[in-house]
């Protein structure tokens, strides 16, 4: 078997054609996420990561509104998952910088909507032996999922301030969101926020 990159792929995203050694019989195109510190710019690393929270978010809620708990518990442990290392960067390494140019009231606050969204995805996991979830249980977890779906949109504003740090600082903080992907710790298991 041997890969060939299709061209025009994109940046982060690389289609690959796996042949056979018989030829285009059982030819199988794959898609494979990678993330080459070459290939992608701090701020498209950082959109990335929104998008892929963002729509998590919303799928979770919709999910729950459905009172398809199963579903809705299945995606919170996979955000659980993929959103760890984006969480991880911004509260150790972008909000320090954000709070030099914007004050500590406006990071306490994102510090605080990141709990409040936590809180709320690691309840849902919890209900993962449940068929049916409490309602009042139910209303604090879409209310803290929606904290976290509004924190997800609005914190894209960030992108101008990573925008607008000088290029070697990009840098530095690329190859540290790339490092904190490649270790992939849980948004559960990121110590508590006290900043």
């Amino acid at each position: 078997m041997h890969f060939v990159q299709k061209p025009g792929s994109g940046v982060s995203l690389a289609s690959l054609e796996v042949f056979s050694d018989e030829g285009l019989q059982g030819c199988a195109t794959l898609s494979v996420r990678i993330h080459m510190r070459n290939n992608i710019s701090l701020s498209e690393a950082f959109v990335e990561d929104h998008r892929h929270l963002t729509q998590g978010l919303s799928d979770i809620l919709q999910a729950l509104r459905d009172d398809n708990l199963e579903e809705a518990v299945r995606m919170a442990e996979d955000l659980d998952q993929v959103a760890g290392p984006h969480m991880e960067f911004e509260e150790e390494i972008l909000y320090p910088e954000v709070r030099k140019s914007r004050g500590s009231d406006y990071v306490s606050r994102l510090y605080r909507e990141h709990q409040v969204a936590l809180e709320a995805v690691k309840a849902l996991i919890s209900q993962h032996h449940q068929e049916r979830i409490e309602s009042q249980l139910k209303e604090k977890i879409l209310q803290g999922l929606t904290t976290g779906l509004d924190h997800a949109i609005s914190c894209g504003t960030l992108l101008s301030h990573v925008t607008s740090l000088d290029q070697k600082r990009q840098d530095e903080m690329l190859t540290r969101l790339l490092d904190l992907r490649r270790i992939g710790h849980r948004w559960s298991e990121l110590s508590p926020s006290k900043k």
